[in-house]
């Protein structure tokens, strides 16, 4: 791996304690742990499938009790496939609830949890809520 790109896996792993969870079941019907699932999730998974992403987070909503914290937000996405670049862009509406730790040297994410509201037949790509 080039030494850039090992930094970067290192500063995004820094995001996140080590046995955080990314809950993806909505989107792709995974749940992703630990670290080496932040590396297998951003690092394989999406990076396999999508060509460019853009994510706007709006409308936070933070609360904070002493060293645990919680946020929420929605989610607006725009993303091509890497099976086809040039296509148009796809959009995705949805919300991000996570969770927080304080460390002894930062805040560092324990839980990210996607939540897909887009409609199936608006996106060939999100998979059809039950």
């Amino acid at each position: 791996m080039p030494s850039q790109r090992r930094a970067a896996a290192a500063d995004l792993q820094a995001l996140f304690v080590s046995d955080c969870t990314i809950e993806f079941t909505n989107i792709n019907g995974h749940r992703y742990d630990g670290h080496a699932g932040i590396m297998e999730l951003f690092g394989e998974t999406l990076a396999g499938a999508v060509a460019w992403m853009a994510h706007y987070f709006c409308n936070p909503v933070i609360e904070i009790e002493d060293d645990r914290a919680s946020a929420y937000w929605l989610l607006y996405a725009a993303s091509t496939p890497r099976t086809d670049p040039k296509a148009p862009p796809k959009i995705t509406y949805g919300r991000y609830q996570d969770s927080y730790r304080r460390t002894p040297t930062r805040w560092a994410q324990t839980e990210l949890r996607v939540s897909n509201e887009t409609p199936a037949t608006a996106n060939p790509f999100v998979r059809a809520q039950p």
